[in-house]
């Protein structure tokens, strides 16, 4: 009896190769490990446990900080930055140091200076002192100059110290600018007291007459 089926040739034969064990046991683990892990973060999270993940120390704060600016200016220096100091620590007082950007500055700057101009009008009415000007923007910027240089130096500081990778205040923090003073007419009382120098003390008969001349106009 004959048939139609070819039997294969040991060439046409081909084998599956067979699974390894230890492959399979790798894969095994490795997927026991997971679901494990995955179980004990789970089981951590809804209980409000630590996993005790080591984690970055903070950066100082600008309170922690201050004394450090103490150490390296002159004692009457560091009189002139401590409010300013004081006030971006009272401000941020939590906030790490490496965390702080120039706009933080800049409003920090802005009350610095609103609150020395309050504080000269307020000691103008009470002792009467005559100002150039009463509008609040037109005073505080010499407190504002030492705000700036303040924060300049303690970001310098952090920046030596490795606490930070970008300084906010350098190239980016601008001092306010001085208004220009307004020029007016000398009062009676000036105009008087330059007479009295000049009668008294000239000597140079040009310029004697040029102060005649100012004191006569």
């Amino acid at each position: 009896m004959t048939t139609n089926e070819a039997t294969p040739t040991p060439a046409e034969t081909t084998l599956e190769p067979a699974a390894s064990p230890s492959a399979n046991a790798a894969s095994e683990v490795s997927a026991s490990d997971l679901a494990a892990a995955l179980a004990l973060i789970q089981r951590a999270v809804q209980s409000g446990q630590s996993l005790d993940l080591p984690t970055a120390e903070p950066k100082p704060t600008v309170a922690k900080l201050i004394p450090k600016v103490e150490e390296r200016v002159s004692r009457s220096t560091f009189l002139v930055y401590r409010p300013a100091l004081k006030r971006l620590a009272a401000e941020h007082p939590t906030k790490p140091i490496d965390e702080f950007t120039t706009d933080d500055l800049e409003v920090v700057v802005r009350k610095v200076m609103k609150t020395a101009a309050r504080r000269v009008l307020d000691e103008a009415e009470r002792t009467g002192k005559e100002l150039r000007s009463y509008e609040p923007e037109s005073h505080g910027q010499g407190a504002g100059e030492n705000a700036v240089s303040s924060y300049s130096k303690l970001f310098e500081i952090a920046e030596k110290m490795e606490l930070i990778t970008i300084n906010p205040v350098r190239d980016k923090l601008k001092a306010p600018r001085r208004n220009e003073p307004p020029e007016r007419p000398l009062t009676d009382a000036e105009l008087a007291e330059l007479h009295a120098i000049w009668s008294a003390t000239g000597n140079d008969p040009e310029l004697d007459w040029s102060c005649q001349g100012l004191v006569d106009t």
